[in-house]
C-alpha cells in the first residue's frame, strides 16, 4: 500500500486460512482509460484430483478421481482454463441465450429470472468425476445440508438435465445404482442419499432419512425418462431386477404408506 506495487513473490508457506490470513494479491497496469473499454482476465484455480470417497461395487470404499485428471494435469489445468476462456464465454453466453429464449416464450420474464438462477444453483452443486470412459456425477445439496446425491434433489434437477442432455441422468444415477445393486443397502426401497459430501459411502445399515415412497418413485421415474429421450431400452434391461423391486415396493406400500418423510421433511412425517 505505501509503494503501490506488489513485491512479485509467491507465498509458500502452506496453512490453514485463519493462520496470517493468506491472500493472494494481484495487479496489472491497464494504461490510460478512456472512452473504450479495457478488460484484463485473473484466473483461480482449485484442483481436486480424488473428488469423492465413493462405496460401489467392492467391498471397501474407493477414490473417484475428478473427471478432468482424464485429460489434463494438475500443471496443465490452469493454463488451458486461461487460453480457452474465450471459447469457454461463448459456449456459456449460449447456453444462457438457449435458456432465455425458450423461458421467455414458455412464460415470459419472470419465468426466465427463475430458470437463469436454477441453472447456475443445480450445476454449481455437481461434482464431474470418474474417467472419459465411465464418467459420473455427484451432486451435494445447497440451501439444506450436505447430503450426497439425494434422490429427491436429483429429481427437481433432472428436467434440467434432460432439456441440456439426456446421458446426464445416466451419469448422476449411476453412483446410487452401483450402490445398491452391490448389496450395500439392505431395504427394498430405494435409498435416500449416499451419505455427506464428499464420503459417499451409503447405508450398509438401511438407517438413512426414511423417504421411501418418494423415493422409489422418483428413481422410476427419473430411469425412464432417460430411456424415453434416448432409446437406451439397454439401460433398463441392465437395471431390470432393481426397478422390478422398487416397482413392488411402491404396489405394496403406496395404497396405506407407511409413516415416512416427503421431500419437504421440514413440514414433518406423513401419516
Amino acid at each position: 500500500m505505501q509503494n503501490k506495487k506488489l513485491q512479485n513473490t509467491v507465498d509458500n508457506n502452506f496453512r490453514q486460512v485463519s493462520d496470517n490470513w493468506p491472500v493472494f494479491g494481484i495487479a496489472r497496469d491497464l494504461g490510460s482509460v478512456r472512452s473504450s473499454a479495457v478488460s484484463t482476465l485473473f484466473t483461480i484455480g482449485y484442483t481436486q484430483e480424488k473428488a469423492i470417497q465413493f462405496l460401489g461395487k467392492g467391498s471397501a470404499p474407493q477414490e473417484v478421481p475428478s473427471l478432468w485428471t482424464s485429460y489434463l494435469s494438475e500443471e496443465q489445468c490452469l493454463p488451458f482454463f486461461h487460453r480457452d476462456y474465450k471459447n469457454s464465454a461463448l459456449l456459456s453466453d449460449r447456453i444462457d441465450n438457449r435458456v432465455a429464449r425458450d423461458s421467455l416464450a414458455a412464460a415470459g420474464q419472470d419465468y426466465l429470472t427463475i430458470t437463469s438462477l436454477t441453472v447456475r444453483q443445480t450445476f454449481g452443486a455437481l461434482a464431474f468425476t470418474g474417467t472419459d470412459a465411465n464418467p459420473t456425477i455427484f451432486l451435494k445439496e445447497i440451501s439444506s445440508n450436505s447430503d450426497i446425491q439425494t434422490v429427491d434433489v436429483i429429481f427437481p434437477a433432472h428436467p434440467l438435465f434432460l432439456y441440456f442432455n439426456p446421458n446426464l441422468v445416466k451419469m448422476v444415477l449411476a453412483p446410487l445404482l452401483e450402490n445398491q445393486e452391490s448389496g450395500h443397502y439392505p431395504r427394498t426401497s430405494a435409498i435416500h442419499d449416499l451419505g455427506r459430501f464428499p464420503r459417499a459411502l451409503g447405508y450398509p445399515d438401511g438407517n438413512d432419512e426414511p423417504m421411501p415412497l418418494e423415493e422409489c418413485g422418483n428413481m422410476v421415474i427419473m430411469m425412464m425418462a432417460y430411456m424415453q429421450r434416448t432409446g437406451d431400452e439397454q439401460y433398463i434391461r441392465d437395471h431390470w431386477d432393481i426397478l422390478v423391486k422398487w416397482t413392488q415396493y411402491l404396489m405394496d406400500d403406496s395404497k396405506i404408506p407407511a409413516e415416512q418423510l416427503s421431500t419437504d421433511d421440514f413440514a414433518g412425517h406423513l401419516v
